[in-house]
């Protein structure tokens, strides 16, 4: 079961040596271009792009005596995909009292990718990729409770209505991405633009 099961799966000393490493994990390693070492704790700042949210999880979970979980962002040494993964780590002691970190690992990239695609599906125009009209009143909303001054500028195209019935809506619609790309490239730092 060890061996053959999916999910990555170490046994450790708590002081980080590893006792036991199954095929997943290496696999895990392998993929994000990590060299496999005795230590878990050599190899954190390698696997994981903020280690020390994973210590301190560890330090206070174990504390409390409670399994330690939490998903985190890992560096990927070998290309720009993105790997997430959820982490549990139990202690547990064996029959002379000696303790040991158990750390099960689960890939959840597919599942974060899920929801990144849907969060941009849910706020952004497909046309444009400015925010749709429900994420801007949104970000809007949020300002105004948190007392930011802001300004709001509503442009309106004249004219657009002829193109579109002359020259068809591909043509309207690559205007709307010309401009679009103008606006864009015309933001400061804390602009939005949006579709409405």
């Amino acid at each position: 079961l060890f061996e053959n099961a999916k999910s990555s799966i170490l046994l450790a000393k708590t002081n980080g040596d590893i006792i036991m490493i199954n095929k997943s994990a290496n696999t895990l390693l392998t993929a994000i271009g990590v060299e496999y070492k005795n230590n878990f704790n050599d190899m954190l700042n390698d696997i994981f792009i903020y280690p020390n949210q994973l210590i301190e999880l560890v330090k206070v979970s174990l504390d409390l005596n409670e399994v330690a979980q939490g998903e985190f962002k890992l560096k990927n040494h070998n290309s720009p995909e993105e790997y997430w993964i959820q982490v549990f780590i139990l202690l547990t002691k064996d029959e002379n009292n000696e303790r040991y970190l158990q750390i099960f690992i689960n890939d959840i990239s597919a599942r974060k990718a899920e929801i990144k695609q849907l969060s941009i599906h849910a706020n952004y125009d497909k046309l444009t990729g400015l925010y749709n009209r429900h994420a801007t009143e949104r970000i809007i909303e949020q300002m105004m409770c948190e007392g930011v001054n802001l300004a709001i500028l509503i442009i309106d195209l004249n004219d657009f209505k002829p193109i579109n019935d002359t020259y068809g809506h591909e043509a309207g619609d690559l205007i709307l991405k010309h401009i679009s790309e103008q606006f864009n490239s015309s933001l400061r730092k804390g602009d939005i633009a949006g579709r409405w």
